[in-house]
Formats: C-alpha cells, structure tokens, sequence
C-alpha cells in the first residue's frame, strides 16, 4: 500500500546560495539565536510533540478500523481514496492544534513544519477528488506531489528537532499495528 503512504503527514525547505557574503565588523555583529535544546526547551515542543503522538495514533486507530472492515473498493484508486480521506480531518484538527504554538516559537523551522500542512491538505483534497472522479493519471500526479510534500515536511521536523513529528503518518494509517 505504498500509495496509502503518501496521504499524510509531510515538509521541508530548501536553501539558497548568495554569490556575495559580507561580514559585519565583530562589534556589530548580531549573534545569531541558538536554538534550543529539544529537552530543556520551551514548553510548545513538548506540546507540538504530543500533538504529533495524538495524530499517529488517530492515524493508526483509524487505519485499524479500515483495515476491520468487512467490504473494501476492489478498483486500487477507489480503496486508496477511501483511506485516505478519512485523514483530513485528523490533519485539520492537528495542523489547528500547531498553529496554536506557533506564538510560542521563534523557529522558522517550526513555522516552515506548521506551514506545510496547508498545501499537503490541498493536495489530499484534491487527491480525493480524482479518486471519485476515476482520474487515474491525476491522482497519481497527486500520489507524487503527496511523497514529495511528506519528505519535506519530515525534514522540517528534524530540522525543528521535533523527533515525535518525525513520522509519516499515512504509514500509520496503512500500519496501525507497528
């Protein structure tokens, strides 16, 4: 169910090279913010943390109960649909959950996690749509875009230093035993 794999969970941000590096003389230059020790640290990664353990076992029950079912879709893209938009809900209530901390944080890293939630549910919506629709080459265009979107976002929680949101959830869904 690699497919399923691709519905949740997801970002990451890129680099830019400048040509031209100036230094600022050592009197004027401003020390850069250190970041801050995951275990010590403010009380929003403890929370974002939890949040990010509530979505996985959201995940992992509601994978269980699909996976309980007595009936499934025999059409591949209609059984993928209907795993993966009982997902967007539990991402909704867990983005809403993270941008609530977002006050609390000065981490563009975590800002740049919390962000990416908002293309990830376009693209879930819109996944969902061309299940329904029968769009096979859409949807797997979707498919792709999702991957892309879960790697991405794994890195920005990494980067974040948020080891609980480091997961991808759709693997939950489709693993609710591990």
């Amino acid at each position: 169910m690699t497919v399923v794999a691709l519905a949740l969970a997801v970002a990451g941000c890129g680099g830019g090279d400048d040509e031209t590096t100036t230094v600022a003389p050592t009197a004027q230059r401003e020390e850069a913010p250190q970041k801050q020790d995951p275990s010590s640290s403010s009380a929003y990664v403890k929370r974002a943390e939890a949040v990010c353990t509530d979505m996985v076992a959201a995940a992992k029950r509601r994978g269980l109960a699909f996976r309980n079912q007595e009936e499934f879709p025999s059409d591949p893209l209609k059984l993928t649909t209907s795993l993966i938009s009982p997902a967007i809900p539990i991402l909704m209530s867990s983005a809403k959950r993270l941008r609530a901390l977002e006050d609390e944080s000065a981490d563009p890293d975590f800002e740049a996690y919390v962000g990416v939630y908002d293309p990830i549910l376009a693209l879930l919506r819109q996944r969902v749509e061309a299940g329904e629709d029968g769009d096979r080459e859409r949807a797997q265009d979707l498919d792709s875009q999702l991957l892309d979107m879960v790697a991405l976002q794994r890195q920005l929680a990494k980067a974040a230093e948020l080891d609980a949101c480091d997961v991808d959830f759709i693997e939950a869904f489709a693993s609710p035993r591990s």
